[in-house]
C-alpha cells in the first residue's frame, strides 16, 4: 500500500513540475496559451522607417495612415518602386488627395512594377473611353479596379446598362459592384428585375441610386419588391423605384417604429400607409424632425392630421428655412386683416421661388416686423438688366390687395399662391 502512494506522489509531481512550471525553453510557446493580454498579445507589424517618412513628407499621409500602409509591405527594401508609382500617377492628373486613396486601398501597388501594372490598366480604361478626370475617380473610389479580373466584361455590361459612362463609373465605383460575379451574381439579379416588368431606363435609374442592391441575394430583392406591393404601390407607378428604395435601407422593426411614431400624432395605420403610398422617402426622415415638423404643423400651423397625411413631402422640407417663414407671412396677412379663413394654402408650402421678368422676391418673417397698416415686404431683389425699368425698388406697399396685384404681377408662383389667400379689406 505504502509504495503505491509512493508512485502517485511521484507521479503529481512531476506532472506539476513538468506542466505547470514551464522551463525557460518552453516558456515562449506557453505563454501563447495565456490568458494575460499584455504577454500574449503578437508583436505589431515592423514598418520600414524611410517608406514611413517619404509618405508623411512628400505625399501627405498622416503618420498613421503611413504606418499603416508600411506594415502593410514587409519586404520594401528601396523607394524606387513607391517613387515611380506616386510619380505615374500625379503625371496621369490625379491629385494628391487621390494619390492617397489609391496607395490607402491598394498598397501593395507601391511594390509593382509601374509597368506591369498601373501603366496597362490606366491605358486599358483610357481605350474604354474613360477621360483621366473619370479614371481618376474610379480608382480613388474603387482601387480594386486595379486588380479585378475581367474588368472589359463588367465595364461592357454596366455602359450598355446604364446608358453612358457617367452613370456606369458611379456604379463601378462601389466596390461591392466591381468585385460581385457577373454570371453568378449581377445577371441573375437584373433578369429578375426585368421579369418583374421594369424596364431598362427604370432598372438603371434603381441601379444609379442604390447599386448594393443588385449584389443583394435574390432572395432579398424578391421580398423587397413583394413589401412594396404589398403597401398598395403598383410596379407601374413611379413611386415604385423610391419605395424600394427607401425600403432597402429599413428594416421591417423600424417600419414598425415609424408607424408608432405617427400614430402617437394622430395618424391611423391606413393614414400612415396612405402618406408612404405618397411618398416613400418618408421613411427615411429622421425621428427628431418628424417631431418637430409635426409638432409645428399640429401645434403652431393649427393643421389637422389627416391634411398632413394627404402631403407627407411637407416632412421632408426644412422647418426653420422654409415653413416658419412662411407661415410667418401668412400669419402676418392675417393679423392686418389681408388674409381670409384658417386654411393653410397647399401652394404655400410647396412652391419654389422663381425667376420672373421682374426680378426674383424674397419672402422673410424680417419683412412683416414694423407698423402695423403698412407691411415692408416682396421688394424685388437689383435686376441684373441695367436697361430693365422695373429694376429699382418698390416702395412698401399698402395692405391693398388690388394695388399688390397691379404693382406685382406678374410675379413668381409663391405670390400667385399668397394672392390666393387675399381678400379686400371691408
Amino acid at each position: 500500500m505504502l509504495w503505491k502512494k509512493r508512485v502517485h506522489h511521484s507521479l503529481v509531481s512531476h506532472c506539476f513540475q513538468s506542466c505547470c512550471i514551464p522551463t525557460a525553453g518552453d516558456l515562449p510557446r506557453w505563454l501563447r496559451f495565456s490568458s494575460s493580454t499584455a504577454a500574449g498579445e503578437a508583436p505589431p507589424p515592423a514598418v520600414t522607417p524611410f517608406l514611413v517618412e517619404y509618405l508623411v513628407g512628400s505625399c501627405g499621409f498622416s503618420p498613421a495612415e503611413a504606418a499603416k500602409v508600411s506594415s502593410s509591405l514587409p519586404r520594401v527594401e528601396t523607394l524606387e518602386k513607391p517613387v515611380a508609382a506616386v510619380q505615374f500617377l500625379r503625371h496621369k492628373g490625379f491629385s494628391e488627395d487621390d494619390v492617397r486613396s489609391v496607395i490607402l486601398g491598394f498598397p501593395i501597388l507601391l511594390r509593382r512594377e509601374v509597368a506591369k501594372t498601373l501603366e496597362p490598366r490606366i491605358r486599358f480604361l483610357q481605350e474604354e473611353g474613360f477621360s483621366i478626370p473619370e479614371i481618376s475617380r474610379l480608382v480613388s473610389a474603387n482601387p480594386s479596379s486595379l486588380r479585378v479580373s475581367n474588368l472589359g466584361e463588367k465595364i461592357e455590361f454596366w455602359r450598355k446598362l446604364m446608358g453612358t459612362n457617367e452613370r456606369a463609373l458611379k456604379v463601378l465605383s462601389e466596390s461591392h459592384v466591381l468585385n460581385a460575379s457577373l454570371d453568378r451574381k449581377i445577371k441573375p439579379n437584373v433578369s429578375f428585375l426585368r421579369e418583374t416588368g421594369l424596364a431598362e431606363h427604370r432598372i438603371a435609374r434603381i441601379l444609379s441610386r442604390r447599386p448594393r442592391l443588385v449584389t443583394c441575394r435574390l432572395e432579398t430583392i424578391q421580398s423587397l419588391i413583394d413589401q412594396v406591393k404589398n403597401h398598395g404601390i403598383a410596379i407601374t407607378t413611379g413611386m415604385f423605384e423610391q419605395a424600394l428604395y427607401a425600403l432597402a435601407n429599413v428594416s421591417k422593426a423600424k417600419f414598425e417604429e415609424k408607424l408608432k411614431l405617427f400614430q402617437s400624432f394622430g395618424w391611423s395605420e391606413k393614414d400612415f400607409l396612405s402618406a408612404f403610398q405618397r411618398s416613400p422617402l418618408l421613411l427615411r426622415v429622421s425621428e427628431r424632425k418628424i417631431q418637430q415638423v409635426m409638432g409645428f404643423l399640429l401645434g403652431e400651423a393649427g393643421c389637422e392630421p389627416s391634411y398632413v397625411a394627404l402631403r407627407p413631402v411637407l416632412l421632408s422640407y426644412s422647418l426653420r428655412k422654409r415653413m416658419m417663414p412662411r407661415y410667418s407671412v401668412l400669419r402676418a396677412l392675417r393679423k392686418n386683416s389681408i388674409a381670409a379663413g384658417r386654411t393653410i394654402s397647399w401652394g404655400l408650402w410647396c412652391c419654389r421661388r422663381e425667376n420672373s421678368s421682374r426680378g426674383t422676391f424674397s419672402l422673410t418673417a424680417r419683412k412683416f416686423q414694423g407698423s402695423s397698416k403698412r407691411i415692408p415686404w416682396l421688394l424685388p431683389r437689383e435686376s441684373k438688366e441695367k436697361n430693365d425699368p422695373d429694376s429699382s425698388q418698390v416702395q412698401p406697399l399698402t395692405c391693398s390687395c388690388s394695388q399688390i396685384e397691379a404693382d406685382l404681377l406678374p410675379a413668381n408662383r409663391f405670390i400667385s399662391c399668397l394672392l390666393s389667400e387675399f381678400r379686400t379689406p371691408s
